[in-house]
C-alpha cells in the first residue's frame, strides 16, 4: 500500500447535507474559516451558503483582508459607536477645547447619530455622505449651509483619525462633493452711531458700558473679554497679553486657551483712552473691593460685578441688544417730548429716566440698527481699516487663524481705500509736472 498525500488545507470546504451520498455532483454548500493574529491573539472570521469553492475561496480572500487590516473589536463598530469613542478619546487626551468638544457633541447628538448611526464603520461610503446631506436638508430645511458644513467638518475630523488609526480603509469625506458657503456680509455701526450709545449708556450709570467700548476698541472676543486679567494688562505699556478665555459649557463656566492659536498669548496694543478708561475702572472696582470686604470675590479678572463675580457669556450677550432697543425707545420719548410733553409726562414715571432723556443729547439722530456682541468685534475691524492699518495687521490684532478669513470677511469695508493707496504711490515717484499736457 502507498501512504497517501496529505491535502492542503486552504480554508474551505463543503459542509455535506445528512443523507448526502457525496457523489461527484453533489450540490451541498461551501463555507470557509479565514484567521489571523492581533496582538497575540487569533482572531476568526466564516462564512457559509456558497454555491462553489470559487466563491467560498473569494468570500475568504476577502474575510481575511479585512482581518488583517481591523482589531476585531472594531470590525462590527458602527458608526454611532464609533463617534462616542472618538470623542471620548479626544476629550481625554485634552486636545479639544471646551467650546469644541461641546460643538462636535451637539453634531453627533443631533444630525450624525440619528441619520449614519447605525451603518458599521467600515462599510461607510460617499452614498451614505449623500443621504445625510439629503436628509439634512429634508428634517432641518432651515439650517444653514455654514452649520451643515461644520457637522461635516466633525464627521470628517473623526473619519480621518480613523483612516489614520487603520480603523478604515478609506475616508469617504475626501471624495464628497463641496459645500458651497458663503460667508456673511458684516454690516456695523458707524462711528459716530458707537459713540451716541455710548454717551447715553454712560449717563444712565450702565455697569457695562466700559466693557462695551473696551471691546469695541480692542477687538477681543466674547470669551477673551470675559477671562481677562488685571496681570495680563500693561497699562504702563499701553498694551494687554491674550492668554485665557471663559467660556460656558452648559450651566458650568470653563477657563482655557483662546479659539485660535494664532490668538493665544497675542499682544493687543491699547490707545490711551482706553488706558485712561482702564486706570478709572480699576479705581472703581478696588472701592467696591473696600466696600464688600471680605465678601468680595477674587478672580483676578478685569471686569466683574460689584462683589467680584466674574461676568457670563449671558450678561453681554442678552444685554447688549436690549440696551439698543431701549436706546431707541427713549429717543422716541424725547420726540414725544417735544412734539407733547404731557403725554411724555404720562408714560414715563422714573424721573431718573425723564431727565436723561431731556439732557442726553446723543438722543438725536436716527435710532441705532440692530446689533449683536460679537459685532464690537467687526467693528474694531472696521475702525482700524478706515484709519488705514493694513489687513495683516488687523488679522494678528483680531487673532485670526489666517489672513484670508480676515480679508474675506472685511475686504467690502475697504471701498476708497485702495484709490487712496494708488494716488500716495504715485506721488512717490518726483515728476516735473503736476499733470500731463
Amino acid at each position: 500500500m502507498t501512504e497517501s498525500t496529505p491535502r492542503r488545507y486552504t480554508g474551505v470546504r463543503q459542509r455535506h447535507s445528512k443523507g448526502c451520498a457525496r457523489a461527484q455532483a453533489c450540490k451541498c454548500k461551501w463555507a470557509f474559516v479565514a484567521e489571523a493574529v492581533h496582538a497575540g491573539r487569533r482572531v476568526q472570521a466564516t462564512g457559509s451558503g456558497f454555491s462553489s469553492a470559487r466563491e467560498a475561496s473569494k468570500a475568504r480572500a476577502v474575510a481575511l483582508a479585512d482581518l488583517q487590516r481591523h482589531p476585531v473589536a472594531k470590525r462590527g463598530q458602527t458608526v454611532a459607536g464609533y463617534l462616542a469613542a472618538w470623542l471620548e478619546r479626544k476629550e481625554a487626551n485634552g486636545s479639544l477645547r471646551p467650546s469644541t468638544a461641546r460643538a462636535y457633541g451637539s453634531h453627533i447628538t443631533l444630525y450624525l447619530v440619528p441619520i449614519l448611526g447605525a451603518v458599521k464603520l467600515a462599510d461607510l461610503n460617499v452614498s451614505h455622505l449623500d443621504h445625510l446631506r439629503d436628509e439634512l436638508r429634508r428634517t432641518r430645511p432651515d439650517m444653514s449651509a455654514a452649520t451643515t458644513a461644520r457637522v461635516f467638518a466633525t464627521l470628517r475630523s473623526a473619519l480621518r483619525d480613523a483612516f489614520r488609526r487603520g480603523e478604515i480603509t478609506d475616508d469617504p469625506t475626501r471624495r464628497m462633493e463641496r459645500i458651497e458657503t458663503t460667508r456673511p456680509r458684516v454690516e456695523v455701526w458707524q462711528p459716530a452711531d458707537l459713540g451716541r450709545f455710548l454717551d447715553w449708556a454712560e449717563m444712565r450709570g450702565e455697569r457695562l458700558a466700559p466693557v462695551i467700548e473696551f471691546t469695541a476698541l480692542s477687538g477681543l472676543r466674547r470669551g477673551e473679554v470675559l477671562g481677562l486679567r488685571w496681570v495680563d494688562v500693561d497699562l504702563d505699556r499701553a498694551r494687554l497679553v491674550v492668554a485665557q478665555q471663559a467660556i460656558r459649557v452648559g450651566a458650568e463656566v470653563l477657563v482655557g486657551a483662546p479659539k485660535t492659536a494664532a490668538g493665544e498669548q497675542r499682544v493687543v496694543d491699547l490707545d490711551t483712552g482706553t488706558v485712561a478708561r482702564l486706570r478709572v475702572w480699576r479705581a472703581r472696582q478696588e472701592a467696591e473691593r473696600a466696600e464688600f470686604g471680605d465678601a468680595w470675590q477674587d478672580f483676578g479678572l478685569v471686569f466683574t460685578w460689584q462683589d467680584g463675580r466674574p461676568l457670563n457669556a449671558d450678561d453681554l450677550t442678552k444685554r447688549f441688544p436690549k440696551l439698543i432697543e431701549r436706546f431707541n425707545e427713549d429717543r422716541r420719548l424725547s420726540l414725544l417730548a417735544a412734539d407733547a410733553p404731557e403725554r411724555m409726562a404720562m408714560m414715563v414715571k422714573d424721573p431718573a429716566r425723564m431727565a436723561l432723556i431731556a439732557q442726553c443729547d446723543a438722543l438725536a439722530g436716527p435710532p441705532l440698527s440692530k446689533q449683536k456682541f460679537h459685532d464690537l468685534r467687526h467693528l474694531q475691524a472696521s475702525l482700524m481699516l478706515a484709519s488705514g492699518a493694513p489687513m495683516v495687521l488687523v488679522s494678528k490684532r483680531l487673532g485670526h487663524a489666517s489672513l484670508s478669513l480676515t480679508s474675506d470677511t472685511y475686504t467690502h469695508m475697504l471701498d476708497g481705500v485702495g484709490a487712496q493707496a494708488a494716488t500716495a504711490a504715485a506721488a512717490l515717484i518726483p515728476r516735473r509736472s503736476a499733470g500731463v499736457s
